[in-house]
């Protein structure tokens, strides 16, 4: 189990950031959809710039092999 770790800024608590994998599988609805769009469209805790650099830079894999931005679910 990970222990957090909390910064405090201006009287607020704020918990640091740390690396964490999430896995998930591909569904009938992404099917040979980018998956660039996919996650702009899917994920919208960030936005699509985000997500292009994610996979550029090797932290979004499919199957554990780096993709590129144009790649087809």
């Amino acid at each position: 189990m990970i222990i957090p770790e909390y910064v405090i800024k201006n009287g607020l608590r704020f918990v640091k950031s740390y690396n964490h994998t999430y896995n998930c599988y591909v569904k009938i609805r992404w099917k040979d959809k980018e998956i660039l769009k996919t996650f702009g469209e899917e994920f919208l805790g960030f936005n699509e710039e985000y997500y292009k650099k994610a996979i550029e830079e090797g932290r979004i894999l499919v199957n554990g092999k780096k993709v590129g931005v144009d790649y087809k679910l």
